[in-house]
């Protein structure tokens, strides 16, 4: 799959992204990724990509399975990908925090591993168009898709630990990876590679290729500072082996919170992670990516300290 580009951003508004998305469709990139947060559906700008640069891939990175239900969530993917060239279509799914999930949306939050994987197995038979009748422990449905498709929508799931993982080589066309650095890759392909599979291993990388690196340094301690802490993203990077080095961070957030943690964040934390650097530079570590084993690498800019359209013109694989 390549190179991908994630958006949208806040520096830059409707009209820019319409020039942004044609960069991307002209500069090579195959895909256009986005995600799903409280105020930002993740279905719309997929939607705007497609009519702006024609001819370009759709994916998601990603949308959570507890907030839709599957009838709808199974509708939507299947008109999406009725947007892109057969086959470049990526409904990339994973589990939401009980916060999202119960107190925005007044869902169950149940268990995340099974939310995913019986939305993973009820969208991979939904796509085929023939009808589906499923019970199972988060839903029961009996569905049958409205409309035919040249090729159907790929299901990819976002993981962190070797559950996860391993559910999205058994039961997706991919795995979805986030905040890891090209050397913690040896430690996820075993997961991946449990079984002779044809997983497709996906990373999200967040960078900027400008050298004044203040406000780059800013925005990367303001995100660890407030991720890595939380349970799921602690034990994440604890089950990579990274728990001595952010050990600072999880002592003075419990400590003062989350200022006090962003304070601890050192530059050894952020290089792991985040790529900041000259163009060059940040096209060698994208390497890294897929010389350890990665097949697409989504490009998350960094859009406080450069315009998200210079990033995408420096770093264009074409």
């Amino acid at each position: 799959m390549g190179l991908g580009y994630h958006f949208p951003f806040s520096t830059i508004g409707p009209a820019e992204h319409e020039d942004l998305a044609r960069i991307l469709l002209d500069s090579g990139y195959e895909h256009v990724w986005t995600g799903e947060n409280p105020g930002q559906n993740g279905f719309l700008p997929l939607v705007q990509a497609a009519h702006w640069a024609p001819g370009i891939g759709l994916g998601s990175a990603c949308f959570p399975v507890q907030t839709r239900g599957p009838g709808l969530f199974a509708d939507t993917a299947a008109q999406l990908s009725q947007l892109a060239p057969p086959g470049k279509t990526v409904i990339g799914i994973g589990s939401s925090s009980e916060f999202v999930v119960s107190r925005t949306n007044g869902r169950p939050y149940g268990s995340p591993l099974g939310a995913v994987r019986d939305m993973a197995r009820f969208l991979r038979q939904a796509f085929t168009g023939e009808p589906v009748k499923m019970d199972c422990d988060s839903f029961g449905v009996r569905y049958k898709l409205g409309r035919e498709l040249d090729a159907p929508p790929r299901v990819m799931i976002a993981a962190l630990r070797p559950k996860m993982i391993e559910l999205a080589a058994e039961e997706s066309d991919g795995v979805i990876l986030n905040n890891v650095s090209p050397e913690d890759i040896p430690k996820v392909l075993p997961h991946v590679r449990k079984e002779e599979t044809n997983t497709e291993i996906v990373a999200r990388v967040y960078l900027s290729p400008v050298p004044d690196s203040a406000i780059f340094r800013e925005v990367a301690a303001a995100s660890i500072a407030a991720y890595f802490p939380v349970p799921t993203y602690r034990m994440h990077q604890e089950w990579l082996g990274h728990g001595e080095l952010y050990q600072p961070v999880w002592d003075a957030a419990a400590k003062g919170g989350y200022y006090a943690g962003r304070d601890a964040v050192t530059d050894e934390m952020i290089g792991r992670t985040y790529i900041n650097g000259s163009p060059d530079y940040c096209r060698q570590r994208i390497q890294d990516y897929l010389d350890a084993g990665v097949d697409t690498v989504i490009v998350s800019p960094v859009e406080e300290a450069m315009d998200p359209r210079e990033i995408a013109k420096l770093l264009a694989p074409r």
